[in-house]
């Protein structure tokens, strides 16, 4: 683990910078380092420090929570404050919406008409949609499985019909 950690380098516009912090992203065993890491802060700071936690949902993937928060709103800074003293290799940021969340790939919102919560698909800005280039020397197959991947991808996150179609014309 310590040769993954501190030998870290990545090439940028014809130089060399080497990653102070951190497991590079993309290596193999970035997720296995995030586990090894947080399942210990999570057992200690969240599930055995509270009687009752101020969170109706808790869920975790890699480096990124969802908080379905149910305590008082003005409680979400200390809370932050709280986890981010709990150690010094750790930056805990959050965002706060009460009708919008995104998480992952996932945006959930709330439907004020039918009192649901509704989800679709959130790009991040930085996101060029680089997949595959069609004239490519990969296998037909291949390319057709992205373009079924992706629509099935659609298919599953999206819970309405009216985001389903918006999303498919883009």
């Amino acid at each position: 683990m310590e040769l993954v950690l501190k030998y870290n380098f990545i090439f940028l516009e014809g130089q060399y910078f080497q990653q102070n912090k951190g497991v590079a992203m993309g290596a193999s065993c970035s997720p296995l380092f995030a586990n090894v890491v947080l399942i210990p802060q999570e057992k200690c700071f969240l599930f055995n420090h509270f009687s009752k936690p101020p969170w109706k949902v808790y869920t975790r993937y890699l480096d990124d929570a969802f908080i379905a928060w149910e305590g008082e709103i003005g409680e979400i800074d200390l809370f932050i404050e709280y986890l981010n003293s709990t150690t010094p290799i750790l930056k805990f940021t959050f965002s706060f919406d009460v009708n919008s969340i995104s998480y992952l790939d996932v945006r959930l919102f709330r439907d004020h008409i039918n009192y649901s919560i509704m989800s679709t698909i959130c790009r991040k800005p930085t996101s060029c949609n680089s997949l595959l280039h069609y004239s490519s020397c990969h296998p037909e197959f291949q390319k057709c499985g992205i373009i079924k991947g992706q629509y099935i991808r659609l298919v599953r996150m999206i819970s309405d019909d009216f985001y389903f179609v918006k999303k498919v014309e883009f």
